[in-house]
């Protein structure tokens, strides 16, 4: 029976990459900030998608 190969540690970040990791980290928005994203794109998905009254272009 073969088995799965063990998975290597991931390795310690350090210097520019810790750095630019932080950095990152800091610019990520909040549960409540994606949540609210989300809805705003949904509420303009769906004004985007509501068919125009004067609509004339006919089914082929």
């Amino acid at each position: 029976m073969v088995m799965a190969r063990p998975i290597e540690p991931t390795p310690v970040l350090e210097g520019e990459d810790a750095e630019r990791l932080l950095r990152d980290l800091e610019r990520t928005c909040t549960p409540e900030e994606a949540k609210r994203r989300v809805q705003k794109a949904r509420d303009l998905l769906a004004k985007v998608m509501v068919p125009a009254a004067d609509d004339t272009v006919a089914a082929e």
